[in-house]
């Protein structure tokens, strides 16, 4: 679409992306552009689903107010059945002049994507790389008018996770939270941003290291009301992993600001770890960490419902006798 750079507009755009905030961005430079190519006003229609396919084609076929171009933009294009999208390509082969089509997607639709490819009506907005997403933080925060490090980037990455929208909108409740600050801090995102539910992991976690059956399937079983099963097995292996590289550098006798450094986290969080890891051994940690590796492996390979894994995989880590360093 080249970001609002584009010399001739095309009838229509298919744009893509599993990103919500990526698709709004893509058609908030779109629109821009189209009001520069038409010295005007914009008239936009939105559709919210294919199923309201009939009023797409009474829209396009109409021309905006006052003669004003006009963009309809179809919402959940992925949903399209192989009919309709036979309509759409042939309505774009002879388009209204006065109207640009965008389909919007948030999900794949081969027979669609192959079409839009073909017609070069095709684009594609990818999410920042893991490696990269700190990176897109601290940008993010430039907009803002803040400066930050990666440390404190990444921090909020593992808090919030990797959907920019609710990044997005947490930067912004972080900068006005820092108010006059120029600089936002690892204290700063812990106050506007941290949940509940990584407190209930490390809860979790400690009554693992108490060898306390029943509480930590209490405070596994309160993490299902808040939270995806999904999110919280990543978040929990996590945790493990953490506290592996923690006690790993222990004996290396690195003090608490070069581990922190190490494990990409700001120094009173990794401090909570470096006491965590202190109620397991390295030898318990890493058995932990298999345990859950294989329950990765039995969710992708049974049906074995994974909330029941997670179960299991708990009663599997607290079975072994080996648990406290002596």
């Amino acid at each position: 679409m080249n970001d609002g750079k584009t010399k001739t507009l095309k009838p229509g755009y298919l744009i893509y992306s599993d990103q919500k905030y990526l698709i709004n961005e893509a058609l908030r430079r779109l629109k821009k552009n189209i009001v520069r190519q038409s010295l005007g006003e914009l008239n936009v229609v939105e559709i919210t689903s294919p199923n309201d396919f009939a009023q797409l084609e009474q829209t396009l076929s109409t021309v905006g107010f006052f003669d004003q171009k006009k963009v309809v933009i179809l919402h959940e294009a992925d949903k399209l059945k192989q009919p309709q999208i036979k309509k759409v390509f042939n309505y774009l082969d002879k388009p209204n002049p006065d109207v640009t089509l965008v389909l919007v997607a948030l999900n794949k639709n081969n027979t669609l994507f192959e079409q839009a490819k073909k017609s070069r009506y095709f684009y594609e907005y990818k999410s920042p790389k893991k490696d990269h997403l700190s990176q897109w933080v601290i940008d993010f925060f430039k907009k803002e008018g803040k400066a930050t490090n990666f440390e404190v980037a990444s921090y909020l990455v593992d808090l919030i996770g990797d959907n920019l929208n609710t990044l997005s909108n947490e930067i912004k409740k972080i900068a006005l939270y820092a108010g006059e600050k120029e600089k936002v801090e690892a204290d700063d995102v812990f106050a506007v941003c941290s949940s509940q539910t990584h407190e209930t992991i490390f809860d979790l976690v400690d009554a693992l290291g108490q060898k306390n059956l029943s509480m930590s399937l209490w405070h596994l079983n309160n993490l299902f009301y808040t939270e995806k099963e999904e999110k919280i097995f990543y978040m929990i292996i996590r945790q493990f992993r953490l506290l592996l590289k923690t006690k790993g550098y222990e004996p290396k006798g690195m003090g608490l600001a070069q581990i922190a450094k190490a494990i990409k986290l700001p120094p009173f969080i990794a401090a909570k770890y470096q006491k965590q890891a202190k109620h397991f051994s390295t030898l318990k940690l890493i058995q932990a960490h298999s345990v859950l590796m294989e329950t990765e492996i039995t969710n992708k390979t049974t049906p074995t419902p994974l909330k029941t894994a997670l179960e299991l995989a708990i009663v599997k880590i607290l079975s072994s006798e080996e648990q406290y360093v002596s």
